[in-house]
């Protein structure tokens, strides 16, 4: 797919997909041949970089840029609100993982499943974030 910032998104393919009355959705091949940057050249494939590894965890980066980076951690890890600043997304790809922070005074625990995405806000203070053999991407 090719999208802009217009929020307008030119299919090549659409790998199988269907719309909500089970059609193929609709390809935009001629538009997004047209506003196609041929100028920068071929994209070779990202290969995850080791940042950190230990006998619980191992942490990837698998992409970096100007205004973000996203990394990938599996096994037993733990994000707390001192660590880290400013807005995070953390995408649970397997396992389980537990969100602990305080709300009036009382400590309040989420289990979260598999599937399921966690946007901590940049001014998100006092939390806990436990992966439990799980794997996880992390969106800064």
């Amino acid at each position: 797919e090719v999208q802009q910032t217009s929020d307008v998104t030119f299919r090549f393919y659409d790998w199988g997909r269907r719309d909500k009355d089970g059609n193929a959705r609709q390809l935009h091949l001629a538009q997004a041949l047209e506003v196609l940057d041929w100028s920068q050249g071929p994209v070779m494939p990202q290969v995850p970089k080791i940042i950190e590894s230990t006998d619980k965890y191992q942490l990837e980066l698998l992409a970096d840029s100007p205004y973000f980076k996203i990394e990938r951690v599996s096994g037993d890890f733990h994000l707390n609100s001192s660590a880290y600043h400013g807005m995070q997304v953390t995408m649970l790809l397997r396992g389980t993982a537990e969100l602990s922070y305080r709300q009036n005074g009382e400590l309040v625990s989420l289990e979260h499943q598999a599937g399921q995405t966690v946007l901590f806000p940049g001014a998100c203070e006092n939390f806990e974030y436990q992966l439990k053999n799980a794997q996880a991407l992390i969106v800064r």
